[in-house]
């Protein structure tokens, strides 16, 4: 067996896979870094399992701890008040910036295990929900449920959530039934994998006034 064929550890799901099926999913940086870690018996560096979340939940690309502004800041500025231009793209990227800013405090393992609850599940579900072909999408959500149902899914094993939160998965079980009765998440069996939950969050629905798709979670 050649060293590229043996399981390698996947953080985001807690599972074992080959080097060539890593690769496929995380590409061929990320892909080498477990291996090196496999080979070398080092642990997993948190910047190469933060890299692999960034890419499961397809929020951004692997980040480069190297880039700086450079940019230079005009020295006439006197106010921080947002021009016409700015406002309107404030407004326009208030959704991604807060998933945004989600992503970096719930990457703090400290922070989501004292938080950890009912409320911050559920709004890790809606940061892992699948809303863009570029996700990365093992359960083909995007096709069956985005575009097909109009629906938000999302796929996430109870033993990887109660692991991300640091609680016992009885408790994680818990918090999904309470969900599901207060209407907040809906849960379904994929069509094509049975032994797998899919949890609903949202709905897509097309404004007419902005031509636009818009994003209504079940929880609003």
């Amino acid at each position: 067996m050649s060293k590229k064929e043996e399981l390698l550890w996947n953080p985001t799901t807690n599972e074992r896979q080959t080097f060539w099926e890593i690769e496929k999913e995380f590409g061929t940086e990320i892909a080498q870094g477990c291996l090196h870690c496999y080979e070398s018996g080092e642990k997993y560096s948190k910047k190469l399992i933060r890299d692999m979340h960034r890419v499961k939940n397809g929020l951004s690309e692997i980040e480069n701890t190297d880039q700086k502004q450079t940019e230079p800041q005009p020295d006439n500025i006197k106010s921080t008040v947002l021009n016409e231009q700015e406002r309107t793209q404030h407004k326009n990227n208030n959704g991604n910036r807060f998933l945004r800013l989600w992503y970096e405090i719930m990457e703090s393992e400290k922070y989501r295990h004292n938080q950890a609850s009912k409320a911050t599940l559920l709004l890790e579900l809606m940061r892992r929900a699948v809303k863009s072909p570029k996700q990365s999408d093992p359960y083909d959500l995007y096709n069956i449920y985005y575009k097909g149902q109009d629906a938000i899914a999302v796929v996430a094993k109870q033993d990887e959530l109660a692991d991300w939160f640091g609680v016992h998965r009885g408790t994680i079980s818990r918090w999904l039934r309470q969900l599901e009765k207060e209407e907040s998440i809906k849960t379904a069996r994929h069509p094509k994998h049975k032994n797998v939950n899919v949890y609903i969050v949202g709905l897509k629905k097309y404004d007419k006034k902005t031509k636009k798709n818009k994003h209504v979670y079940l929880c609003c």
